[in-house]
């Protein structure tokens, strides 16, 4: 399997909602690129420390044993997609590769930082998954959006 190259995200706002568009596509012999149908496909984006790609527990502790993520109740966020269900496909097609990550405050609710996520792609079917890409997103706080011990608000 080819090596996947990072991708880094923009900025986001600590606290604030998004929306991030993702399309797969191949390229054929001659160099056109493609849409690839994701009909009968769930599409995951996962959020997290960088330690949970070195690690298969997801309860790393540090020396202190205290978790070494820290966010609202110490957790990031996935966002799953199930292509086959209308109601989460906002108008776009998933037979022409398209999906939107559709991102609620709650979720980025989490300490300011370097954020690691990664997509995969399960066939239904098959329940085979692999994952398309991959990158950083940096969280970043502002001055009337600061820390807190309150958790956010729906």
């Amino acid at each position: 399997m080819p090596q996947l190259t990072p991708i880094r995200l923009n900025q986001h706002q600590r606290g604030d909602s998004g929306i991030i568009p993702w399309s797969w596509t191949r390229i054929d012999e001659q160099g056109v690129e493609h849409p690839v149908s994701l009909v009968g496909y769930k599409v995951s984006m996962t959020f997290k420390n960088h330690l949970y790609d070195q690690s298969t527990d997801d309860e790393t502790e540090d020396t202190n044993g205290k978790t070494t993520l820290k966010g609202f109740n110490n957790k990031l966020f996935k966002i799953d997609i199930d292509c086959d269900d209308p109601t989460q496909m906002s108008g776009i097609d998933p037979a022409k590769g398209e999906v939107l990550f559709k991102i609620p405050k709650q979720a980025t609710w989490v300490e300011p930082g370097k954020y690691h996520w990664d997509i995969v792609v399960e066939n239904k079917t098959s329940k085979i998954t692999t994952t398309l890409a991959k990158g950083t997103m940096e969280i970043v706080g502002h001055a009337t959006n600061r820390l807190t011990t309150d958790s956010p608000e729906a």
